[in-house]
């Protein structure tokens, strides 16, 4: 019965059925036999190497070449920067679109890069030299090890050296022929040789302290911030010390060792500019090398201890479990323990029946209350593994506790109100004053104004280190923002600018002519620059779009 409607369905539309098998048989045929056809056309696969993942001057870029390019220029930038590789990625990645446009651009402007260019850049690469120069072992040894693996060929590599350097010249060709008018040159001149009288106008902290401040302000201080006044997190402790002199008696050190330490150290047994004897310091020598010995054994045997509480804890779900299991292998093996009775913070500095260790007490502030075992610490007199045994959360501190530094806090907030004030006011006053300068002497016997003269400088002659008049150079019509500073506010007057002479700007003609030009073509780099990355359209953020 099936069988008989089929075959009335196949006469009665032979040729319907027909023509549709023939255009599926075609579609296979071509998508094939032809290179680059895959599924992406027709089912928009955003993982097919066809997929477009971008463009570049109009141009598609696909996704197997957006892949190459970044392993490329990956691989490239590794030779020339230390920076981890993770790092490295992300940074070619961020940049990759404005690669690929700059390697179209010196493509479209005909841009060439003969073998020999490609030769010597190869040879300038300082991973591919040792100190007889270019070592082609280390060339062949970085191909084999990193190029291959990546799916590159050498070709690729150098290749992707090629394009390198051409997008370099097509970057210096961009600013090559920046031109300097002598009226611009004389403009900058002026700028850059302008000297500027200053003075830096302060406003302490400690003129503005308020008056006595009442009980009742203070406690609602607190109350308002008491996550400023919380007590530090403790603990106390259980500690297994290995200590290094009992593992002395058992170091041996050899005359050889001696020497070798001796060799190799001879400035540290310099007296009045001359090496000791070997004689005179063999003592020093030999305890030097039983400590070292002995340190290194006692580590041993405190990581061998932290290993077997990590196999017989692994099970323990319970900080208290975990302390019991301390306690049974510490005893089991006829271990001391050290029990302090004080409570530690992360600040200690004595570790009550230990001293001071300070690498000890970080490793217990590292544990949690999950996991309250150290892992092995090298100490200053011995090895520890310890245990948190007891905890104390941070917690409000009583008002009586920190009544004084409430206070502190109190009186230095409004001090900073009462500065900023003050200083705003000032510079208010400075900015519609005739005469800054009067205001600015007035200001002098102000005992809450400090006025310090800063040394005349200019654009050209300023010292980095010199924050005041590296500020000043931030000034509005003469006056530049009040600031906080660590013990005030501050703002910055410049009382008179004076010109250049000719002669001054004569004598730097030369050194500020090149400045200018560098000026110049770094803005004409970045003006190319943005040109070219204003022709690149990136779609990984969204969907790649389909051929």
């Amino acid at each position: 019965m099936v069988i008989r409607k089929m075959n009335t369905v196949l006469v009665k539309h032979n040729k319907i059925l027909f023509g549709a098998f023939s255009i599926i048989i075609i579609i296979s045929f071509v998508w094939f036999f032809t290179p680059g056809i895959d599924g992406s056309l027709l089912f928009g696969n955003r993982m097919s190497p066809n997929s477009v993942v971008g463009k570049v001057f109009g141009k598609k870029v696909k996704l197997k070449d957006y892949q190459k390019a970044v392993d490329n220029k990956s691989l490239l930038l590794s030779l020339y920067n230390p920076a981890a590789p993770a790092e490295l990625r992300d940074y070619v990645i961020a940049n990759i679109f404005t690669d690929i446009a700059l390697e179209a651009a010196a493509e479209n402007a005909g841009i060439t890069v003969p073998d020999e260019d490609v030769i010597a850049e190869i040879k300038r690469i300082p991973v591919f030299n040792s100190e007889k120069g270019f070592d082609h072992e280390r060339y062949e040894a970085f191909i084999k090890s990193y190029v291959e693996p990546s799916g590159l060929t050498t070709a690729d590599f150098e290749e992707s050296i090629r394009k390198f350097i051409a997008t370099r010249k097509l970057l210096q060709g961009a600013s090559l022929n920046v031109i300097v008018v002598p009226d611009e040159l004389d403009q900058f001149m002026n700028h850059r040789l302008e000297k500027i009288k200053a003075s830096a106008i302060r406003f302490p902290f400690a003129s503005y302290k308020p008056g006595k401040i009442s009980e009742q302000e203070l406690e609602d201080f607190y109350k308002k911030n008491t996550q400023l006044f919380m007590t530090a997190p403790q603990l106390m402790t259980e500690v297994v010390r290995f200590d290094y002199k009992n593992y002395m008696k058992d170091v041996k050190v050899t005359d050889k060792q001696v020497e070798d330490y001796y060799k190799a150290s001879e400035d540290k047994f310099k007296k009045d500019g001359k090496v000791q004897p070997l004689a005179a310091v063999k003592a020093q020598i030999v305890g030097e090398l039983k400590l070292e010995e002995a340190k290194s054994k006692a580590m041993d045997a405190a990581r061998e201890f932290r290993n077997e509480l990590y196999n017989a804890a692994s099970e323990v779900s319970t900080g208290a479990g975990q302390i019991e299991v301390f306690n049974t292998i510490a005893g089991k093996h006829g271990f001391q323990l050290v029990k302090p009775v004080s409570w530690l913070t992360a600040s200690s500095e004595l570790i009550d029946k230990i001293g001071r260790e300070p690498a000890l007490v970080a490793a217990l502030f590292h544990t949690t209350e999950r996991y309250p075992i150290t892992k092995s610490v090298a100490g200053k007199r011995a090895a520890y593994v310890a245990v948190a045994v007891k905890r104390q959360p941070s917690v409000p501190a009583p008002f009586a506790e920190v009544k004084a530094k409430v206070e502190e806090m109190l009186a230095l907030q409004r001090a900073r109100a009462a500065a900023k004030e003050a200083a705003s006011n000032f510079a208010a006053k400075l900015a519609a004053s005739k005469n800054p300068q009067a205001e600015l002497a007035a200001a002098a016997k102000n005992p809450g104004i400090q006025i310090k003269p800063i040394k005349e400088f200019s654009r050209q002659t300023v010292n980095p280190a010199d924050y005041e008049a590296r500020y000043a150079l931030m000034a509005t019509d003469n006056i530049t923002p009040v600031v906080p500073m660590a013990d005030g506010m501050m703002m910055i007057l410049i009382e008179k600018r004076t010109p250049p002479t000719a002669a001054e700007k004569q004598a730097l003609k030369d050194t500020l002519t090149s400045e200018f030009q560098a000026e110049k073509r770094a803005l004409a780099e970045t003006a190319f620059l943005d040109w070219v990355r204003a022709n690149t359209e990136s779609y990984l953020s969204n969907e790649p779009q389909q051929q």
